[in-house]
């Protein structure tokens, strides 16, 4: 079938056609189970398709050699059995198939994922939004009511900062639910302090949009993690900070950032 009267390339064209040979309710059905299945007589392919009736079956079978996609063999004449296979074009078709189902895992199933930003500033808050609400669903708390009636509604990951009037940061990981990722949003200078805060990432103001938007993709891509790999992953990136932030002698002489390297390495020899 050529789509003469639309203004698209040759190549759009024969999409549009091949598109066309599986628009058949059952065509692209068959396809998947010859290409699935351990067996492919006329039978069995009507037992493992639910619903279809032995006519359409034959229709389909019979469309599909037709378009090149199936051939018949008969095995026998009597009693008649015969058997179907994709042939080399029918295979190749179902790679393409492939690419639908990662599409489809990308796409269809897709839910947005809701973000909470946590800060006192509405200023920041509302500019965190503007850079966020073309692909997020995003919340705003500037105090800890707001944070707490924010957390009831479940958000994928919290950006939450140090320094919020009535909110002790320490306290907003452990409020959150499982699978639900945080981010510490300190200044320019980490405190020490914020190494005895279980958040999944620190990071350090004034943010970029790139900065957040990386976070994010970090984070969310992290929820197949177990949790001494979550907990190991942040300690990591924390421990990363530090040493850009701050000299090497600095650190040594730190009682809390020695403590900070020995629950590291006790959490990697235990996964060892």
């Amino acid at each position: 079938m050529i789509y003469q009267e639309l203004d698209v390339p040759p190549s759009a064209q024969k999409a549009l056609d091949t598109l066309s040979l599986l628009s058949g309710k059952w065509h692209p059905v068959v396809l998947v189970v010859l290409a699935h299945g351990e067996k492919s007589g006329f039978n069995d392919l009507l037992s493992a398709i639910p619903d279809i009736s032995g006519k359409v079956l034959s229709d389909t079978l019979e469309a599909l050699q037709d378009a090149g996609l199936v051939d018949r063999t008969v095995i026998s004449q009597s009693p008649l059995r015969v058997q179907y296979e994709l042939t080399p074009a029918g295979n190749e078709l179902n790679a393409a198939l492939e690419s639908f189902a990662q599409w489809g895992t990308e796409h269809l199933d897709a839910v947005t994922a809701t973000i909470l930003v946590v800060e006192s500033d509405r200023r920041l808050t509302h500019m965190y939004q503007r850079w966020l609400d073309d692909r997020y669903t995003v919340l705003r708390a500037h105090d800890w009511i707001q944070l707490t009636e924010a957390i009831d509604q479940m958000p994928d990951v919290v950006f939450f900062s140090s320094q919020v009037p009535g909110v002790d940061p320490a306290v907003v990981p452990a409020i959150t639910e499982t699978p639900c990722r945080t981010v510490l949003l300190t200044e320019s200078q980490p405190g020490f302090e914020t190494l005895s805060i279980d958040s999944d990432e620190l990071l350090r103001k004034p943010l970029t949009r790139s900065t957040v938007l990386a976070a994010i993709d970090r984070q969310l891509s992290r929820n197949e993690e177990s949790e001494n790999e979550r907990v190991l992953s942040g300690l990591q990136q924390k421990q990363q900070l530090f040493e850009q932030c701050y000299s090497s002698d600095t650190l040594q002489q730190q009682t809390e950032y020695q403590s900070f390297l020995d629950r590291i390495s006790q959490l990697t020899d235990s996964m060892t």
